[in-house]
């Protein structure tokens, strides 16, 4: 009775171990969590200009697009920054791949997409949207969180 007492506690730990939700940054680095999210009290913008539109700054004001990855306490963030306004999409998982990193996520109405950030340089970034024409954009680290 004893041991099937046990038993039963113990499979029950390791199903809820292995149903415990992954860390969505498990699979990165974290010089690769220092680049794409900068810090806890900062985050890095990714600003760019697609289209070659002209000179790649770190002013949302003159770029035509941007990215900044956030990790709140709500969970993970991925603000998309447009001439428009700003979208808030919800971030599933970074993961590495081939070419950088491929940031699975879904929009506000749960459209899944995926962005892939491959770093350039330590203050650039060529990023491509759901397997769009990569762009570059400029890493600008000290943006508030």
């Amino acid at each position: 009775m004893r041991y099937t007492l046990i038993r039963s506690v113990l499979v029950a730990g390791v199903l809820a171990t292995a149903c415990a939700p992954a860390d969505p940054l498990g699979k990165i680095s974290a010089d690769d969590r220092e680049f794409l999210f900068a810090g806890k009290d900062t985050n890095a913008a990714f600003m760019g200009q697609p289209g070659d539109a002209g000179p790649i700054a770190c002013n949302p004001q003159r770029m035509n697009q941007g990215y900044v990855l956030m990790d709140e306490g709500s969970g993970l963030w991925l603000d998309s920054i447009r001439p428009s306004g700003i979208e808030r999409h919800k971030v599933l998982a970074v993961e590495p791949n081939e070419k950088g990193y491929e940031v699975k996520g879904q929009n506000g109405v749960g459209v899944s997409f995926s962005l892939i950030i491959e770093q350039t340089s330590e203050d650039t970034a060529s990023i491509s949207w759901d397997g769009a024409a990569a762009e570059q954009y400029l890493r600008c680290p000290g943006m508030p969180a």
